[in-house]
């Protein structure tokens, strides 16, 4: 997921001029969760969270608020759980970097940026670590679910052959979206439900609402859904089927009628377009192999260092690569395999990984690299240049499929995880 996914809690309050005060009670413990404690505190960082993200929250009752606020604590909490225990960590590089995009996109230096999250009443420092968390958990939908969606080499020939009708589409689009599940159901009553409920959310957009501002009513924060407010140029390409289908009629402005996907239904806003720069005709692809050695709570990185160099000495004395892959390797979508990712891009690898990779000799032994998620070992077998239109339109084709799955497997993957965990909520007064 690009770093416009994980912008989730940041842009949306920023340009707002609400304030909100959290209930000023002392430090307890307010729940239990996988042996795992969340406190007042907690509850008062998302409490405050939660009504920037949501203005029109203060207005629930005080007893649906605080449930809603402890539901999604509880939630994040679990997901950020998981990921730490899966090895999935953000280091300080990939954060600073984070941190300067938000003040960019602001207009703001690192300075101003802290002083306007602290005029919001929300102290640095809670900002910061609930920024560290966000990128995890959006780092976990990508490793821990998205790539788990499987499509087919069927579905990609299918989705293309209905593509080439917009194969000469030259266009740019700016595209807000706002999404709204199915819940899991297929039935005929809750499609028609969803569809009218999504048609009076586009009613009142007719009618005067602003987009984001309605949106930002369906959006929660553990949701993997782009903020609308960070939509990004997208070539015709690089957008599903079914909202090129609707873009097509519509103008800057325009907001479409509801579009049906397989698990709900969308609505987008056309908010600009505009004429398409060419990009260079080929590219080089490498077919490579992989043992991947995550991080995890029970080893050091020293340790973890020379575990892998310890395979790493091993293959040069000789050893099968494919053979030490499916013995160690971590990751699930290469290891038995014997670590064959086949044929990457580099833009699809960490940046530490690409430039080994580029400089590498064919069948040369890389490593152990060190990246976010842990020390890699990498073979290069071989290259080949492709032409970009084929390897674009095969990616982004498999992109756009999971994209379009992506929102109801992370909320199957969501309840899976509460149904699993052990919690025990506490009573407290949050007055």
């Amino acid at each position: 997921m690009r770093i416009y996914l994980l912008l989730i809690f940041i842009l949306s309050f920023l340009t707002t001029t609400y304030s909100f005060s959290a209930p000023k009670i002392l430090d307890a413990i307010i729940a239990v969760i996988n042996d795992d404690i969340l406190t007042v505190s907690d509850y008062k960082t998302k409490y405050q969270q939660l009504m920037l993200e949501n203005p029109a929250l203060i207005s629930l009752p005080s007893k649906e608020r605080k449930k809603k606020v402890i539901d999604e604590l509880v939630l994040e909490h679990i997901q950020f759980q998981t990921a730490i225990r899966s090895g999935i960590r953000l280091d300080d590089i990939q954060f600073n970097e984070l941190l300067r995009t938000i003040a960019k996109e602001n207009n703001s230096t690192l300075d101003e940026l802290k002083n306007k999250i602290e005029s919001k009443g929300i102290s640095w420092d809670d900002y910061q670590n609930n920024m560290r968390k966000q990128l995890v958990i959006q780092q976990a939908y990508r490793y821990l679910v998205a790539e788990q969606i499987e499509i087919s080499n069927e579905e990609i020939k299918n989705y293309l052959q209905e593509y080439d009708k917009f194969q000469n589409n030259t266009k740019e689009y700016q595209v807000q979206e706002l999404y709204i599940s199915f819940g899991g159901k297929n039935d005929l009553e809750t499609i028609n439900q969803t569809k009218q409920k999504i048609q009076s959310i586009r009613d009142s957009i007719t009618q005067g609402k602003d987009f984001d501002t309605v949106s930002s009513h369906y959006l929660k924060s553990s949701s993997p859904q782009t903020n609308p407010t960070t939509a990004r140029w997208k070539k015709a390409n690089e957008l599903p089927i079914i909202f090129l289908n609707a873009l097509v009629t519509m103008k800057a402005g325009e907001v479409s009628s509801p579009i049906r996907g397989d698990y709900g239904y969308f609505l987008i806003r056309l908010s600009a377009i505009r004429e398409s720069e060419e990009l260079s005709a080929f590219e080089t692809q490498y077919h490579i192999r992989s043992i991947t050695i995550l991080k995890d709570q029970a080893r050091t990185s020293e340790t973890l260092q020379t575990f892998s160099n310890n395979i790493k000495k091993r293959l040069d004395a000789g050893e099968d690569f494919a053979a030490l892959a499916i013995q160690y390797s971590k990751d699930s979508n290469s290891a038995g395999n014997g670590g064959d990712l086949g044929w990457i891009s580099l833009p699809m690898l960490p940046a530490e990984l690409a430039d080994a990779v580029r400089k590498a000799p064919p069948n040369s032994y890389l490593g152990p690299i060190k990246t976010t998620y842990g020390f890699h070992i990498i073979q290069v077998l071989e290259t080949k240049q492709v032409s970009k239109g084929d390897l674009y339109r095969e990616a982004t084709a498999r992109d756009n499929l999971i994209k379009l799955r992506l929102s109801d497997e992370v909320e199957r993957w969501q309840r899976s995880l509460l149904t699993s965990a052990v919690i025990e909520l506490k009573q407290f007064d949050d007055q």
